[in-house]
């Protein structure tokens, strides 16, 4: 399947009583997404479907990026 990532973020969020950013990028990693740190404190996670960024602090983080509109549906059962 070929997808398309958009060139402007469709998904903006908060990720409300998170343990940390940390743990947020590594359940996303477990999860098969690929994850690099972007700073000292801010993580970027992608797929080949979707480019994020889980960032702001640990106990609500915000996450925001470009998914593939076709994947929605599956992200949102992630």
């Amino acid at each position: 399947m070929t997808y398309k990532i958009p060139e402007r973020n469709n998904l903006y969020g908060v990720i409300f009583n998170a343990e940390s950013k940390k743990a947020l990028a590594d359940m996303f990693e477990s999860k098969g997404w690929s994850v690099r740190k972007s700073s000292w404190t801010d993580f970027e996670i992608s797929t080949p479907w979707g480019e994020l960024t889980i960032e702001s602090d640990d106990n609500s983080p915000l996450i925001n990026g470009a998914i593939d509109q076709a994947m929605f549906n599956a992200f949102s059962k992630f």
